[in-house]
C-alpha cells in the first residue's frame, strides 16, 4: 500500500496536534497511578504500624484496614463490584425403594 504525500502530511499533522495531546495525558495518568500508589502504600503501613503498637490482632488490621478504604471509596462515589455466584437447584426424580 502506497501512501501519497496529502495522506503523510495529515499523519503527521494528527501526530503534531492530538498525539502530543494524548501523550501528556497518559503521562499525566502514569505520574499520578505511581504517586497514588506510592501513597497508598505509606498510608497501609503507617495504619497497620499504629494498631500494631495498640496490640490489634494482625487479622483485626487489615479487615479494618479494608473496611476503612471501601467506605472512602463509596463516599467519594467509587463502587466495587463483587464476583456473582449463581446457585441452581435441580430436582430429581423420587426413586422407588428396591
Amino acid at each position: 500500500m502506497e501512501l501519497s504525500q496529502e495522506t503523510i502530511d495529515n499523519l503527521v499533522a494528527w501526530l503534531t496536534t492530538q498525539g502530543v495531546a494524548s501523550g501528556m495525558k497518559l503521562l499525566a495518568a502514569i505520574v499520578i497511578f505511581v504517586i497514588g500508589r506510592w501513597a497508598a502504600g505509606l498510608i497501609a503501613r503507617l495504619f497497620g504500624r499504629a494498631l500494631e503498637r495498640g496490640k490489634v490482632d494482625a487479622t483485626l488490621v487489615k479487615f479494618h484496614f479494608n473496611e476503612t478504604i471501601k467506605t472512602k471509596l463509596e463516599a467519594a462515589g467509587c463502587s466495587i463490584p463483587y464476583p456473582q455466584r449463581d446457585v441452581h437447584m435441580f430436582s430429581l426424580p423420587e426413586q422407588k425403594p428396591a
